[in-house]
């Protein structure tokens, strides 16, 4: 499993064989999108669409909340 790298612990994001699992990591704001994570999806996009090996992209919420707002 390999990390790629965001630029933010807002937005965490591992190649796990041909899966890219981007994990939203703001529970106390119930992963509430925020500036650093637009950021993060503007670094790591073209590095995943780029991966011939990624087949999938999965999307998830650390906590009890997937994505408010």
């Amino acid at each position: 499993m390999a990390q790629l790298e965001t630029g933010t612990d807002d937005l965490l994001v591992r190649k796990q064989e041909r899966v890219a699992v981007i994990t939203f990591n703001r529970p106390d704001a119930r992963n509430a999108l925020s500036e650093a994570m637009y950021s993060g999806f503007d670094r790591v996009l073209p590095q995943i669409a780029d991966d011939d090996e990624i087949r999938c992209v999965m999307v998830t919420g650390t906590g009890k909340a997937f994505c408010a707002g």
